[in-house]
């Protein structure tokens, strides 16, 4: 379940959270799994001007996102800080662990399945246009998965080898039926 979202609003449950700088904080640690050190988060943070006490000011902003979000939503780690969420939590990395998916099932031979993970990274929502650094570049990250994973659904929604191969059951079929609308004016102009 998604419970941070950057990439179509900053927010949290479906609560917005103020701030870009609190969007910024979680924009960089949601591209960097492993953390991101003191330093290079006030680089970020504040591009213009360092604040006079720079690693107050950003245990400041730590703890008031995380008293909006949730106490382990960012763990401190040697030297820095990490997003304590799960993939499966956060808009931005459940959208890339969905493309990635998708590429490990077509290696893999399974249509379906590749279909189905394709297809759900190319239904997350993107607003390319809002936001400062770092948001919008995360964003523009999201828009290029975005394209690369409706090109892999379209694919495989418009091969006559996957097509035999992709079945939709009752619960995908709205995925499939958003994927259908995707394709097809691709499908009619290519003709």
């Amino acid at each position: 379940m998604i419970r941070l979202r950057l990439l179509d609003g900053v927010s949290w449950e479906g609560t917005p959270l103020p701030g870009e700088r609190v969007g910024a904080l979680l924009a960089v640690l949601a591209a960097e799994h492993a953390g991101v050190s003191d330093a290079r988060l006030v680089e970020e943070i504040w591009p213009d001007a360092t604040p006079v006490h720079p690693a107050k000011a950003l245990q400041v902003l730590v703890s008031r996102t995380r008293a909006a979000t949730l106490a382990r939503a960012i763990d401190r780690v040697e030297g820095g800080y990490r997003l304590g969420l799960t993939d499966e939590e956060v808009d931005v990395r459940a959208q890339a662990a969905a493309l990635a998916g998708a590429r490990t099932a077509l290696v893999a031979g399974d249509a379906t399945e590749a279909f189905r993970l394709a297809s759900a990274a190319a239904e997350v929502a993107v607003d390319p246009a809002a936001g400062a650094e770092p948001v919008a570049a995360l964003r523009r990250g999201a828009v290029a998965r975005r394209t690369t994973a409706q090109e892999v659904a379209c694919l495989l929604y418009t091969s006559d080898a996957a097509a035999d191969n992709v079945s939709v059951s009752d619960s995908g079929g709205a995925v499939w039926l958003k994927t259908v609308d995707m394709c097809l004016p691709n499908h009619i102009d290519g003709r």
